[in-house]
């Protein structure tokens, strides 16, 4: 599959995954689209980034990548004694995004 890397080229070089949980869905777009149907890649990590400041970074790459339909940080810890920032995000990719890589 193409997905590691497409996660790869968007992940800061100070991120780091340490879980990779990958499913597919089939959602609706909208009743009147001719193929009413998409199919949706989702991810979800976890993982550590060395500081805030790099995991609200991440954050902007996310928003900012047209080929995410969706990535968001959902939770974060602060480490102890320098142990980085631990949190989880989410992403979805267009199954078109993924085979066009």
């Amino acid at each position: 599959t193409q997905i590691f890397p497409l996660v790869e080229s968007l992940t800061l070089p100070t991120i780091f995954y340490d879980s990779f949980d990958m499913s597919f869905t089939t959602q609706a777009i909208s009743p009147s689209a001719p193929s009413p149907n998409e199919e949706v890649v989702h991810v979800q990590v976890s993982g550590t980034a060395l500081s805030l400041l790099d995991l609200a970074r991440q954050m902007i790459v996310f928003r900012q990548d047209p080929r995410l339909k969706k990535g968001e940080i959902s939770s974060f810890t602060l480490g102890q004694e320098g142990g980085g920032i631990t949190f989880s995000a989410q992403m979805a990719f267009d199954k078109k995004v993924i085979l066009a890589q």
